[in-house]
């Protein structure tokens, strides 16, 4: 079970992390493709990028949590800091993107399950079936 602290630390974690990754999505996507891609990996997996926004946000929250201030005011903190990170992630991302792409890297493909319960590679420099 969790106490009332430990309830709140999750809520502010989680409604962070969805500021953080409403700003930055659109990059995240094309950034795990290109990241999984100089991995080696033949698709996309996002848990596999070390700068995934959740990781941010988790540091962001063990400072905020260390700090001798009341939940009101950590909750206010976490908002704002959200919305910059989210900011910052996205150009971070975007500046990424461009590096890799000038280094000649090809994204890897999203795995889309199909109704039959196949797998088929979608985008990437390869494309079809999953065998």
């Amino acid at each position: 079970l969790m106490d009332e602290s430990q309830v709140s630390e999750s809520v502010e974690r989680a409604r962070a992390q969805q500021l953080v990754v409403t700003a930055a999505e659109v990059a995240l996507a094309d950034l795990n493709a290109l990241i999984c891609a100089a991995q080696g990996l033949p698709n996309v997996d996002p848990a596999r990028n070390p700068l995934r926004p959740e990781l941010y946000v988790q540091a962001m929250q063990t400072v905020v949590s260390q700090m001798q201030v009341t939940h009101l005011v950590r909750r206010d903190w976490m908002w704002h800091m959200a919305e910059a990170l989210g900011n910052a992630l996205r150009a971070f991302y975007l500046d990424l993107i461009g590096k890799f792409q000038q280094g000649g890297v090809k994204p890897a493909g999203y795995a889309v399950r199909q109704t039959n319960g196949a797998f088929t590679i979608v985008g990437g420099a390869g494309t079809g079936p999953v065998t």
